[in-house]
């Protein structure tokens, strides 16, 4: 039997409510109440091909048995860099049930996908099991509704047998994003600094982009952790090594310039205007002269003179390093309580709570 043969009725709207993070319109969530079942398999084995078919309409798809698999120990210690090891929770086709509304939990294996962004209303495209319809009929089928403009929600006959296993598929829709812009007017280097610094190696770029997680990701990545997020003390040694010790031994490299400027920023906790750096050149002298002594003064001079400068770059550049630095070792959402960040024109400062530092050195 063709695609074309199936019988189109019966219900096309499911209700998911208290979802932990915001999903698109363009995104297709695999749900299946039997995560083991031959269904899972048979999609989990025809992944690929499920991507590139919704992929030509700008869909992305998600199948959380297959999400867990691909976490890897290097991510979860990035993203949770006080995670010790233990074991991760399971978690499979079978989440979003949690989710669903008590008059839809009926529902077999399926393809949910969000179709009022004002309201937690999600729209089903409900399927027979493959050993009725090929996948690729069914797929095949999906794609003339597509055609048709994915405006038309549809969706097959509704059975009360208990071994009917369903799916469902969603029809794609737009949605629009507001971007609010502004501008301060600023000194020099406090218009060139930019949290999301562009002056990071490839290679630290590459590996942000490469374990960064969409909302979705993350809430699986929380279901499967289990481990509360937290910040580490940091501990200034008498040598001036930076080390968190809650997240491995190891310390935080930087060469001596930015990790003074680091260094000046973590002991004034109430931040530091860029315009105002030139105030603070003697202290930062003294930081950045006890952490080498082997650079000439003209040297040093010449160092300190461009990055107190608010109408160089100087600044920014190390402020980047420092960046780079925590980037190397952990997520940006726990590593940006580390560096150095603040709005344009406004004062720049290091956010960790300050009962976290260990000063063991004079500085």
């Amino acid at each position: 039997m063709t695609a074309e043969n199936i019988k189109i009725k019966g219900k096309n709207r499911v209700h998911l409510q208290g979802l932990p993070f915001q999903p698109k319109t363009n995104q297709v969530f695999f749900y299946d109440p039997h995560p083991d079942s031959e269904f899972s398999k048979e999609v989990e084995a025809h992944l690929q091909e499920i991507k590139d078919f919704l992929g030509e309409y700008d869909y992305e798809f998600y199948c959380f048995n297959d999400m867990t698999k691909r976490l890897s120990e290097e991510f979860v210690r990035y993203r949770f860099p006080n995670w010790d090891g233990q074991p991760l929770n399971k978690v499979g086709n079978d989440l979003l049930k949690y989710y669903l509304s008590e008059e839809d939990r009926y529902i077999g294996a399926s393809f949910i996908r969000l179709f009022d962004v004002f309201s937690d209303v999600y729209s089903c495209y409900q399927l027979y099991s493959t050993d009725i319809y090929s996948l690729t009929e069914q797929l095949v089928f999906y794609r003339e509704h597509l055609k048709d403009g994915g405006n038309i929600e549809l969706c097959l006959d509704y059975s009360d047998e208990e071994d009917q296993i369903r799916y469902s598929v969603t029809s794609k829709a737009g949605e629009d994003s507001l971007f609010p812009i502004y501008e301060k007017k600023v000194c020099l280097a406090d218009k060139r600094f930019d949290s999301d610094s562009k002056l990071l190696t490839d290679e630290i770029r590459e590996m942000v982009e490469r374990l960064h997680q969409e909302g979705v990701s993350e809430f699986v990545l929380r279901c499967m952790v289990p481990v509360e997020e937290k910040l580490s003390r940091i501990i200034i040694t008498p040598k001036c090594e930076i080390l968190l010790p809650d997240y491995g031994k190891e310390p935080i490299q930087m060469s001596p310039l930015p990790k003074a400027v680091f260094l000046l920023f973590l002991k004034h906790g109430e931040g530091i205007y860029f315009k105002e750096l030139i105030d603070y050149r003697e202290e930062l002298k003294s930081i950045y002269t006890k952490l080498t002594n082997r650079i000439s003064a003209a040297v040093v001079a010449s160092s300190l003179d461009a990055v107190t400068d608010p109408t160089a770059n100087s600044i920014n550049e190390n402020c980047s390093r420092i960046r780079a630095a925590f980037l190397k070792r952990m997520d940006e959402r726990i590593a940006q309580h580390y560096f150095v960040t603040g709005e344009q024109g406004e004062l720049k400062r290091i956010t960790l709570p300050r009962n976290l530092v260990e000063w063991q050195c004079e500085l």
